[in-house]
């Protein structure tokens, strides 16, 4: 079985959906054909969906929490709520979830709990939110990913940790796969990667009753979206184990307390 990888995302979206200056109700029409279609095809193997990803703001002053995209833009809300119900039509017995980065902000947190809670008032079938982990040795801290767990178990049953990897650095996005070419990691370096992902597992081993599934966003650097020099994953460009690995399945403790984030 898989889990299925995501139905409703403003980036990298057909234009066909957006052709003609649809209305709402245009909009909504194909979006259910789309999910519909996605979903019926994958049915036999596919027990989970991540539903709609990364609809939130990251911007904390904004008064709407909700990203300026398209389907927003045409739909609002509705368009997430919507999603939902057309995935839950093509399959009843999937799994569905919202799925985000910076997951473990405190004001991104909450704005995905209030949510969440909107959608269940609304009767909408939700069962799960996706934490991406999308993180650095700089963070999150323990405190943060525990904090950010209390808060989704409080609203939904089911929490998965989707794209888990660790940059060593406290840059976002695709581009450092080119940014950091040739860089070669520090012995240091390894061992507060190893020990950032130690302060991870320590923490979902602790709420295994709730953490229902963790899935790596690739296993190998030489095949990670950050690109090898960012030493992201659990085994080396050639595949092979690496200190973090050995952290994560020995059990251990990081040996040096979490490095502070650079100033800028």
């Amino acid at each position: 079985k898989l889990r299925g990888h995501c139905l409703m995302w403003h980036n990298q979206t057909c234009q066909w959906m957006y052709e003609d200056q649809p209305s709402k109700e245009l909009l909504l029409a194909r979006m259910r054909e789309h999910i519909h279609t996605v979903v019926t095809r994958y049915k036999d193997v596919v027990y989970a969906w991540d539903v709609v990803n990364e609809a939130i703001t990251d911007d904390e002053k904004a008064s709407d929490p909700y990203r300026p995209s398209k389907f927003y833009k045409i739909a609002g809300e509705d368009f997430i709520f919507k999603a939902f119900e057309y995935a839950r039509e093509a399959d009843p017995d999937a799994l569905l979830f919202y799925n985000d980065y910076n997951e473990c902000n405190p004001v991104k947190c909450q704005r995905i709990v209030d949510m969440v809670k909107r959608m269940k008032k609304a009767g909408v079938p939700i069962d799960g939110i996706g934490m991406q982990g999308h993180y650095n040795i700089y963070g999150p801290t323990e405190e943060a990913l525990e904090q950010a767990i209390k808060a989704y178990r409080k609203v939904v049953k089911h929490i998965h940790v989707t794209e888990l990897d660790i940059r060593v650095t406290d840059e976002m996005g695709g581009a450092l796969r080119f940014k950091r070419e040739g860089m070669q990691i520090s012995d240091s370096t390894e061992q507060f990667l190893a020990d950032q992902y130690a302060r991870v597992f320590r923490v979902l081993r602790k709420y295994h009753k709730n953490i229902d599934c963790v899935t790596f966003w690739n296993l190998s650097d030489n095949d990670s979206w950050l690109g090898v020099r960012n030493y992201a994953t659990p085994f080396d460009a050639d595949y092979q184990p690496k200190r973090a690995y050995e952290y994560i399945v020995e059990k251990k403790a990081p040996l040096w307390p979490q490095p502070e984030r650079p100033k800028k």
